[in-house]
């Protein structure tokens, strides 16, 4: 039988570039590059709190794990008020501001001006209390990648899914973790996040649809494939569309099967913090950052030096 020509492509990409990649993105390459924030971070782990050791736990298990704003921070009964109001604000000052998706209009995206370092958004992803979960799911510091405010207006019953409200996983090879926040209720019709549990890497789904390129960019499989797989591993109990009201708080590794948005009813208003193990190039940058941090925190926007706090 003749080979298909995107196998014979892909095939022969592997052959040319496997090598490379395969060591690039191992965890013993991983290790060897970051070892001195590692050891950093292993000479001193956090202290974490039974809700926290708890999301840890079923993050590790099945690259998902969900809380919620007052569960987290219940010394801040306002913070669900003040998050909804500063995005209220930043939602009217610009209705224009669409970017690749139709369906999705952000009202705030931590690269496109510079911030306070106390704007809410960035002071919740920059939580100690957040950091330390995902740290402790890295087993190293988290690095804060990027920040981002969306509304998903609804679409017509039918509509055909388009990008990220189809099956994909998101780039890269080794682990990731994104932090969810409903800013409204998410109800049938408003579009869940929703992730095939265990379909992270190692994780008991993980050969449904994986990866191809080493995670070298988005993979967006047929959906057809993702079923198909679903039904042979018989793995439909670890479908989780994540229903919940506001404040609702979803830790999610996004190298698992994953999707959202396909809103037909109401729309969906929600924060992300995206965070990798690896220090990025280009961290976010914030204004009137305080002279001395905590480590997780410097690290987290770049700026641990290797000691307490910078």
């Amino acid at each position: 039988m003749m080979m298909n020509k995107d196998v014979l492509r892909y095939r022969l990409w592997q052959a040319y570039r496997a090598p490379y990649f395969a060591v690039k993105n191992s965890y013993v390459y991983w290790y060897l590059t970051n070892r001195r924030l590692i050891t950093a971070y292993r000479a001193k782990p956090p202290q974490l709190l039974p809700i926290q050791q708890k999301l840890v736990a079923e993050l590790c298990k099945d690259g998902l794990a969900v809380s919620t704003l007052e569960e987290l921070f219940p010394h801040r009964a306002d913070l669900l008020s003040v998050l909804q109001r500063e995005a209220r604000q930043l939602a009217e000052m610009d209705t224009s501001l669409v970017r690749k998706k139709p369906f999705l209009r952000y009202f705030f995206r931590s690269g496109d001006t510079s911030v306070p370092y106390t704007q809410p958004f960035v002071a919740l992803a920059l939580e100690t209390r957040l950091l330390d979960i995902v740290g402790a799911y890295f087993k190293t510091y988290a690095h804060l990648e990027y920040i981002t405010g969306n509304i998903v207006s609804p679409v017509r019953e039918g509509t055909e899914p388009e990008t990220s409200q189809r099956w994909h996983r998101d780039p890269g090879s080794i682990i990731n973790c994104k932090i969810f926040v409903y800013l409204t209720d998410v109800v049938p019709g408003s579009g869940p996040f929703t992730l095939l549990k265990g379909s992270q890497p190692h994780g008991r789904n993980q050969d449904i649809a994986p990866h191809r390129f080493f995670g070298e960019g988005s993979y967006y499989p047929k959906t057809a494939l993702v079923e198909a797989g679903i039904e042979r591993l018989y793995a439909q109990k670890d479908l989780a569309e994540n229903y919940g009201k506001a404040g609702t708080v979803i830790f999610a590794n996004t190298l698992a099967l994953h999707r959202g948005g396909y809103a037909t009813a109401k729309p969906r208003e929600m924060l992300t913090f995206y965070y990798r193990p690896v220090r990025s190039e280009r961290p976010p940058q914030f204004l009137n950052v305080p002279a001395r941090l905590p480590a997780q925190v410097g690290e987290a926007i770049g700026l641990y030096n290797g000691d307490e706090v910078v």
